[in-house]
């Protein structure tokens, strides 16, 4: 759990021990909230993005196999 987490690392760092139940506690108090970063579907959401990494995987796979018909770089 993230609390229990959150309380390991401060008695790390402080040397104050708390239970998870206590840091979940003193959180709330002070009104604060964690939430779960959301994943982005950027690539699902445009069919463009993901025919582009389809297309450039394809010319790695041939680049590998001969490299004197095509040469792909990155940078």
């Amino acid at each position: 759990m993230l609390s229990q987490r959150l309380a390991t690392y401060l008695e790390e760092s402080t040397g104050i021990k708390l239970s998870g139940g206590q840091v979940r506690r003193i959180l709330k108090k002070k009104k604060y909230v964690y939430i779960w970063g959301k994943y982005s579907l950027e690539s699902q959401r445009n069919p463009e993005i993901k025919a582009f990494k389809i297309k450039i995987a394809e010319y790695f796979k041939i680049e590998k196999l001969t490299t004197e018909r095509l040469q792909v770089g990155l940078g």
